[in-house]
């Protein structure tokens, strides 16, 4: 379980100055996305979420975690904040 609480100080992509911000989170090749948040720089994710896999504690203490923050855009890819 992974849980990621708050966005902060993003930078803005979109025309009116703000971006549309969503966390994509992979843990052992597997990888989940939040929600979308439309039109701010700041906002509070709240969310949790779990993975499936089955791993020993050496595995455990040695994976790197990926936490990406990207720009959702309705035409197209939107790009990395």
């Amino acid at each position: 379980k992974l849980d990621v609480h708050e966005l902060r100080s993003l930078a803005a992509r979109d025309a009116s100055n703000t971006s549309d911000p969503y966390v994509e989170v992979t843990v052992f090749g597997e990888k989940k996305k939040s929600s979308i948040f439309l039109r701010t720089l700041s906002c509070v994710v709240d969310q949790a979420f779990f993975f499936s896999a089955n791993v020993n504690e050496a595995q455990l203490k040695t994976e790197k975690i990926s936490i990406r923050v990207f720009d959702w855009n309705r035409l197209g890819s939107g790009g990395q904040l």
